[in-house]
């Protein structure tokens, strides 16, 4: 440390040693199991001459102000305080914790670190946690709060399916039926929901050799149509010829409109559209056996895909061997 920064250590912080060493005592005639562990701990990476002094007491005064740490991580982060403030000490900071644990000191504090870059990471996450708890005027970001994923709608069992496809066919009008049977059909067949259902016309449905598909005219994209919806697809695009399969509703919300006036089971089995567009989903990670796959590359199943684990169906153990092979 040079002589400056030793006049400056000392101008800069000769006023706090008192508050330090009466909030040091306070500390130390706590009750609680961190107040002891503080009161008696010295880090190995800070001299004992220095730890004694208003450094020690700094680190101690501050650690006892964090909350929220379990208590198997507390000795690290005490640890980290302790060796950022002999850090920030040795350049001629005062012993300012709004100086201390400043962003920038910390990213100073550990570029300089003679450690592995995992090491770094390590210290600059415990630092950038404690932070802003322990400091009110360093320009600390928040901490994002991690985002609850929102669960995928349950697709519908095969008897519900077929009790929608039984009833779409039963609404109070003729125009209602066709629109819910192109609401049904596009989802469950295709998982194609609002809004893009709106947009698909009878000339966006193409029927090829051994399939058909439906091109969606936004994205130019050409979806499969499972084969229990073909001919319902089929039918429904001649009828509209260059209208719209759905008819005439349009509106941001209208294809969730239309299923909210559906009626099925005399009302006690509701449409959802994204349950249909599950129930498509589902069908087409069975098609191409992604369990078997999963289990045969030993990966669990994708956080995208989790909430279908439990309905992914399992072929036999000779005719997954048999496709594993590869060849005719």
């Amino acid at each position: 440390m040079t002589k400056n920064s030793t006049r400056k250590l000392q101008d800069g912080t000769i006023r706090t040693i008192l508050t330090l060493d009466a909030a040091a005592r306070r500390l130390e005639n706590r009750s609680d199991p961190s107040a002891a562990w503080l009161a008696n701990y010295r880090p190995a990476a800070v001299p004992t001459s220095e730890w004694d002094g208003p450094i020690g007491a700094f680190v101690r005064l501050h650690a006892a102000r964090l909350a929220d740490i379990p208590p198997q991580a507390y000795a690290k982060y005490v640890r980290d305080l302790a060796q950022i403030t002999l850090y920030a000490q040795g350049r001629g900071d005062d012993l300012d914790i709004e100086k201390i644990l400043h962003p920038d000191t910390v990213e100073s504090f550990v570029w300089q670190l003679k450690a592995s870059d995992g090491t770094r990471a390590t210290v600059r996450a415990a630092l950038r946690q404690i932070g802003p708890q322990l400091t009110r005027k360093a320009p600390w970001k928040p901490i994002d709060k991690p985002v609850r994923r929102r669960k995928k709608a349950r697709p519908y069992t095969e008897s519900e399916m077929q009790t929608i496809v039984r009833d779409i066919r039963r609404q109070a009008t003729s125009d209602l039926g066709l629109a819910g049977r192109g609401l049904v059909a596009l989802g469950a067949g295709a998982g194609i929901v609002p809004p893009t259902n709106l947009t698909i016309r009878g000339p966006h449905v193409e029927d090829r050799d051994g399939y058909v598909a439906i091109r969606e005219p936004e994205q130019d994209r050409l979806v499969v149509v499972r084969y229990e919806f073909e001919e319902e697809v089929l039918e429904l695009a001649a009828l509209a010829g260059d209208r719209p399969l759905l008819g005439t509703n349009t509106g941001k919300n209208a294809g969730n409109s239309l299923a909210s006036q559906l009626v099925i089971d005399g009302g006690r089995l509701k449409v959802d559209t994204r349950r249909l567009q599950s129930t498509w989903r589902l069908a087409v990670l069975n098609a191409v056996h992604f369990g078997d796959v999963l289990d045969a590359v030993g990966v669990k199943l994708p956080g995208a895909f989790d909430d279908f684990a439990p309905d992914l169906k399992r072929r036999g153990e000779i005719e997954v061997a048999r496709l594993l092979r590869g060849g005719s």
